[in-house]
């Protein structure tokens, strides 16, 4: 699976000012991410989901991220909450 998203800001931010954080957003902000990413079921009981994600363009926010998810399903509803996720 791949994605691409896109954020932007609709208006200019306010500006930010305590005793601790002193953030100016006063410019816009456009972020283009990719994601790629796959879903492994294992006998419809879990499913483990990896992903990454990297900035394209804009406003680099970060180098790049790395996920991982495993739902572990159990009861008597497993076999069909597995499978739903396709």
């Amino acid at each position: 699976m791949f994605e691409v998203h896109y954020n932007g800001a609709l208006d200019r931010g306010d500006r930010l000012i305590t005793d601790t954080v002193r953030a100016n957003a006063s410019s816009s902000f456009d972020l283009v991410n990719a994601v790629a990413g796959c879903i492994v079921q294992f006998r419809q009981r879990a499913n483990l989901t990896l992903a990454y994600a990297a900035p394209l363009g804009g406003d680099d926010q970060f180098d790049g991220e790395f996920r991982m998810n495993v739902n572990w399903f159990f009861g008597a509803g497993a076999r069909r909450s597995a499978s739903r996720n396709f």
